[in-house]
């Protein structure tokens, strides 16, 4: 029997059969539960966790390099080896939306420059993939979302359910719009924020903008939330003023607003 490297990706959260089949890249083997998938490359694994945030963006996931058997049909055997279960707690530790690599992991990632790491339990081999600055780190957290409660945030399974999943099918395309109602201190802003937070870790991009009875602005609540992410276009844009900012970071920003407008416009 022939022998060879694999990189195994084990995911906290096990894969549906349709999530599998709609991969880029098909892995070499895949253990019954969906949870565990072998790839020929650290390379194939990395992207495949990438493409997986698009559709679950709080995915958490590990990558370790294994030395396997391989049968006669080129399939590598994973079953019952040390670096799975390795991986597999290291999947289960991490945050929401974050990729554990071990050091052998890194260090090939490292000669493709598929992704920047950073140490996250040295003593053990581990590293933590850093983001790829993008255009929603170039918009802060809002002020109001982004300050902490030193209360516990507790008793809100059914909204956060609904955040999920919102957000979830938002990432594959559709559109949603929630709406959070409540008496006043039932929870609503700390709802929002605490989601905020999340989204935002998950690499969304997340504005804020409000209006109130005692003063009222035409457009009071767009121009709160889009005035950030303008200036931070801007500033993204170069140090000349002549360097326009990106047009895609641009319809990121305004694409729902523009929707929102144009069918409006139908209604009316």
């Amino acid at each position: 029997m022939a022998s060879g490297t694999v990189a195994v990706l084990c995911l906290a959260d096990p894969l549906e059969d349709e999530d599998v089949a709609q991969l880029e890249f098909a892995p070499s083997r895949i253990l019954p539960g969906n949870a565990v998938l072998a790839f020929a490359t650290a390379s194939a694994a990395a992207r495949t966790v990438q493409e997986l945030r698009a559709r679950r963006p709080f995915v958490r996931a590990a990558i370790d390099m294994a030395e396997v058997f391989v049968d006669t049909q080129g399939r590598p055997t994973i079953d019952g080896l040390e670096v799975v279960d390795r991986a597999l707690r290291w999947a289960s530790a991490a945050r929401s939306g974050e990729l554990l690599l071990s050091d052998v992991a890194r260090q090939l990632l490292d000669r493709t420059g598929t992704v920047e790491c950073e140490p996250y339990d040295p003593d053990n081999g581990v590293y933590r993939v850093v983001a790829t600055p993008q255009f929603h780190q170039l918009v802060p957290l809002p002020r109001l979302l982004a300050s902490t409660d030193v209360h516990p945030f507790v008793n809100r399974y059914g909204p956060w359910l609904a955040l999920e999943r919102a957000w979830a099918a938002s990432c594959t395309g559709e559109r949603r719009v929630i709406l959070i109602e409540g008496e006043a201190g039932s929870g609503k802003t700390r709802l929002a924020a605490e989601f905020a937070r999340r989204v935002v870790t998950a690499g969304g991009i997340v504005l804020y903008g409000g209006s109130t009875e005692s003063q009222e602005l035409p457009f009071q609540p767009f121009g709160e939330a889009l005035r950030p992410a303008f200036e931070a276009l801007l500033q993204a844009g170069g140090s000349q003023p002549t360097e326009p900012p990106n047009l895609v970071d641009v319809g990121l920003v305004l694409s729902p607003l523009l929707l929102l407008i144009k069918n409006r416009r139908r209604s009316t």
